[in-house]
């Protein structure tokens, strides 16, 4: 029998914990949900809505 090597991590992988797609998925979609907050809070502090200053 082969004796089977354990899964060597890479950096990315041990730092983020993204070792698979799925992983990546949700690491994506908790920085776009930190993105809108974000976004919501410059609104809030400037007392103008940021629509009119993207277009």
């Amino acid at each position: 029998m082969s004796e089977q090597q354990p899964k060597t991590k890479s950096a990315m992988e041990e730092t983020f914990g993204m070792d698979t797609w799925v992983d990546g998925e949700t690491w994506n979609g908790r920085l776009a949900m930190l993105g809108f907050i974000a976004a919501i809070a410059v609104e809030v502090a400037a007392g103008q809505s940021l629509l009119p200053k993207i277009w």
